[in-house]
């Protein structure tokens, strides 16, 4: 078995935000506050991001603050952002728009009702822990697309 990891260049921004912003809904700051009615409800934390519950055109939606500072959070933007242009699973969410104004920048994906993969993968979940041949198969699955 073979997996390959795929670099991203960071040191053309101005291309790769053009590029962005021609693939996905771009929301205003004041958008992603009303889309969380102000930021209430959480739905988890992992290092410099917060995850929000929102509701956008009358669907939840999961709504990921990322790291405020300026160097490595618009770099990890910017790398998220191409990654999930070109990753696409039936286990992953699917990213519905982004913003990038106001304090950091802000990912808007589908929101997942059962709980993320990795809560799942990890066992977390405190559902059924997936069996380490399941687990082989998705990620096998994630890596051929």
């Amino acid at each position: 078995m073979v997996f390959t990891v795929e670099t991203v260049d960071l040191k053309s921004n101005e291309e790769d935000e053009s590029f962005i912003v021609t693939r996905k809904q771009r929301f205003s700051y004041s958008e992603i506050r009303r889309m969380t009615n102000n930021f209430q409800r959480v739905l988890g934390q992992d290092g410099f991001e917060k995850v929000y519950h929102g509701y956008l055109n009358g669907n939840d939606v999961a709504v990921k603050m990322l790291s405020s500072s300026p160097v490595q959070g618009h770099r990890q933007f910017l790398v998220e952002l191409k990654l999930l242009f070109r990753v696409h699973y039936k286990s992953l969410t699917t990213l519905v728009g982004y913003c990038n104004e106001g304090f950091g920048n802000v990912l808007v994906y589908e929101y997942m009702a059962m709980g993320n993969l990795r809560s799942y993968l990890s066992g977390s979940s405190r559902r059924n822990i997936l069996s380490l041949e399941d687990r082989l198969r998705i990620a096998i699955d994630i890596a051929l697309g």
